[in-house]
């Protein structure tokens, strides 16, 4: 058995590094983040993986059924909220997912080898429970990890939003339209997701989009709250042929406030967050302290 155990973890490092080693015409990585000099580059495992993806991805692709083209949308606009780093497909997001589930089922497979004793029955059930868990692991982890990454833009988004808000409210109030006022927060601004957001949205406005289009597809892509606040706050100015100086001063004011309140909650939510910590760890080590001297003093008198 642990010759077994053995040859399969050679088999599978042999696989995966072959795989990974491998050049694929499929795919181009170079042609993959021309033109976006923010986007990250596929790294680690990622790329090691990315030709045995590309394959699934192209089976995926073929599937029809109504559920999978439900959960393949609803891929696509988290990809789109987190940024899409990596540069995947629901398709190929989906890929990873069976690229996992069929490494766990390897490795699950070394443990079913030692099967508790049982009636067919009892060894039918554990199997069954094996293969659930590793599915749902599979199908449930990488979902975990887009969340994160969702989340960590958005906490960039927040970051950066008030400096780009204030840079745009001057360029519009100096005198500049909105394309140029536009231009000059890419120009200046830090790079990050939010100048992402933002030259996207001139890209799709020079190739003749609506100004108010472009502004609800750059809500609707990333899904940040504030943000959509302020691009429907300027899409209604856009729409009433109103200023956009006024409205973006009044913005970046709320916007602060709201920073502001929020930071308030931080700080009031510290002292009960910190409990766990003083009565777990803390408290049981300064209680150590004090009382194991007069424990000792107490042994040694009687």
């Amino acid at each position: 058995m642990e010759i077994l155990l053995i040859l399969t973890m050679v088999f599978l490092s042999v696989f995966f590094l072959v795989l990974g080693l491998t050049p694929s015409k499929e795919v181009d990585i170079k042609a993959m983040y021309e033109g976006d000099p923010d986007a990250e580059v596929r790294t680690g495992v990622v790329l090691l993986l990315t030709p045995f993806s590309k394959k699934l991805e192209k089976i995926n692709s073929a599937l029809k059924h109504p559920s999978i083209h439900k959960y393949r949308e609803y891929l696509r606009k988290r990809l789109m909220m987190s940024g899409n780093k990596f540069k995947l497909s629901p398709n190929e997001f989906m890929g990873f997912q069976e690229i996992l589930f069929i490494v766990l089922m390897l490795f699950s497979l070394l443990f079913m080898f030692k099967m508790p004793e049982g009636s067919f029955f009892q060894k039918l059930l554990f199997v069954l429970i094996v293969i659930l868990a590793v599915f749902l692991i599979s199908f449930i982890l990488p979902l975990m990890f887009l969340n994160d990454a969702i989340k960590e833009r958005h906490k960039k988004i927040s970051r950066e939003l008030p400096h780009t808000l204030d840079l745009l409210t001057i360029s519009v109030e100096a005198g500049l339209d909105f394309i140029m006022a536009i231009d000059r927060v890419i120009e200046k601004g830090a790079p990050g997701p939010l100048r992402q957001e933002f030259t996207i949205m001139m890209k799709q406005m020079r190739l003749g989009k609506r100004r108010r289009e472009a502004l609800q597809e750059m809500a609707d892509r990333n899904g940040h709250p504030d943000l959509k606040t302020i691009v429907a706050a300027m899409i209604q100015a856009d729409q009433m042929g109103a200023s956009l100086g006024p409205i973006l001063r009044i913005q970046s004011d709320l916007l602060r406030q709201k920073r502001m309140l929020r930071a308030e909650k931080i700080a009031q939510e510290a002292p009960v967050k910190m409990l766990m910590p003083l009565i777990g760890c803390i408290f049981p080590a300064v209680f150590l302290v004090l009382l194991v001297p007069i424990i000792l003093k107490l042994i040694h008198t009687f």
